[in-house]
């Protein structure tokens, strides 16, 4: 996996664990007065899966394409590696 599929895919888990935490916020209130039950349980845990998957695939992926080290994790994608110096984009 390179950089950039890194990044999506720590995107998707992100978008996706916001979204199940905000359908436990929302649908008790609207949809199901009655409350969800364990299905809130479920998907809060759900969201911090996610969270906590999308943390691992970016702390185990994003590397620089060219010597392999790791990229700084704080921040935007640098244009270069701060290693080698070859160009990211």
């Amino acid at each position: 996996m390179n950089y950039k599929s890194c990044l999506v895919v720590r995107t998707v888990c992100n978008v996706l664990a916001i979204l199940a935490a905000v359908a436990v916020l929302i649908l008790p209130r609207t949809v199901f007065p009655e409350g969800l039950g364990v299905w809130s349980h479920v998907l809060l845990i759900g969201a911090l899966v996610l969270v906590l998957a999308g943390a691992v695939v970016k702390a185990v992926f994003y590397r620089c394409p060219h010597c392999g080290e790791f990229l700084p994790v704080k921040g935007k994608t640098p244009d270069a590696c701060p290693h080698c110096g070859e160009s990211l984009k």
